[in-house]
């Protein structure tokens, strides 16, 4: 056993007295405050200029979306086997169906699994960064183009990471991302954010979060059946205080933080393949992933990380059950481990988790 690892999250400086302020002031809602209104300019402004919406969490933002980008009943979504449910429940919670394509051998949905998967019906494909890395935005975006689907990236676990020098979520036609507790910023527990290329589907989103009201009507008239999905002052507010410091502290750390880790794994005997990240697809890291070589080491992906964990390590192993039997899915699901790079971490607990590494393929190792 060794020292407890630093929490995470851990909010900026200052954030208990602007709760307090909120808290003071008595204008807690999103219609009331200021928070919520200035936390999706700031989001826009750090997103190229995209039309920004904050909502109740990252699963509402998937939901909205797609119903905003006009999915509904007798649609098909093409969504991964391979993510937290999300990513799929949303299709049916809109209406639509969810069709699952396999993945490629970087985790991620490609343009060769997603054709495979279309149908005559497909009107969009959800395609997840899984863990902070990035998909390969470029075959799938003329995918799209070719076989007219609408485009949604689920940025859930990929805050800040880039494809191409463009952030993630502002590539296809909409993006959407979590602010859970354990992402890379939270909004005090929950929080999501969508990000849209055009006017007219952000505003389709700002309706149908707030029970379908027409934006811009005083007073209020109502022309669709919507949600209360808005996110409240507190959270905003939190929120933005992470946003502030994400480019100038929490990435810059997590990145040197897994650059620190990879160059201590790479090459090691019990590792099939690290993650990807390049020039062209820059990673975010919410997490480390790294594939074990199951056939040498003779055991799963959860005992090794359950070792891992006894040995002081931030790891983690895929929790979520297989949402459909896709060959590559399964493979990539049993055998990868992650590592947190939380930026509270510092160099020791990086050294830690590798010195952990190293002791358990050897204990494991056939």
């Amino acid at each position: 056993m060794t020292p407890p690892l630093p929490v995470w999250p851990q909010f900026a400086p200052g954030a208990a007295k602007t709760v307090a302020a909120i808290l003071k002031s008595g204008r807690t809602n999103y219609w009331g405050g200021e928070y919520g209104v200035r936390f999706e300019e700031e989001f826009s402004r750090w997103a190229h200029g995209r039309q920004a919406v904050a909502v109740s969490s990252g699963t509402a933002a998937l939901h909205l979306a797609l119903e905003a980008l006009g999915l509904g009943k007798g649609d098909d979504v093409v969504c991964t086997p391979y993510s937290f449910r999300a990513s799929a429940t949303a299709a049916a919670n809109a209406g639509a169906r969810a069709v699952f394509a396999d993945v490629g051998d970087d985790h991620m949905l490609t343009a060769e699994t997603i054709e495979k998967a279309l149908t005559p019906k497909t009107k969009a494909v959800i395609v997840v960064h899984l863990y902070g890395q990035v998909a390969d935005m470029g075959p799938i975006l003329a995918l799209a183009r070719r076989r007219g689907f609408k485009v949604v990236e689920d940025c859930a676990q990929a805050l800040g990471a880039e494809y191409r020098g463009r952030k993630v979520g502002t590539l296809g036609d909409a993006g959407c991302f979590s602010f859970c507790q354990y992402k890379h910023i939270t909004a005090g527990g929950e929080g999501g954010m969508v990000v849209c290329r055009s006017k007219k589907t952000a505003n389709l989103v700002r309706s149908l979060r707030d029970h379908g009201w027409e934006v811009g009507t005083s007073p209020k008239r109502y022309s669709r059946i919507g949600y209360n999905f808005r996110l409240t002052e507190i959270q905003s507010a939190l929120a933005l205080g992470e946003l502030k410091r994400l480019d100038g502290w929490n990435l810059p750390r997590r990145r040197r933080l897994a650059e620190r880790l990879l160059a201590a794994l790479s090459g090691h005997p019990a590792i099939a393949q690290l993650p990807v990240d390049t020039p062209e697809r820059r990673a975010s890291f919410w997490l480390v992933p790294v594939v074990l070589d199951t056939r040498r080491l003779g055991v799963d992906a959860a005992s090794f990380a359950q070792a891992l964990q006894a040995e002081g390590a931030g790891a983690y192993a895929i929790l979520w059950p297989p949402m459909a039997r896709r060959k590559n899915a399964l493979r990539l699901m049993r055998s990868t481990v992650g590592f947190w790079v939380h930026p509270t971490y510092g160099t020791k607990e990086i050294d830690r988790a590798v010195r952990a590494f190293d002791k358990v393929a050897r204990a494991f190792m056939k």
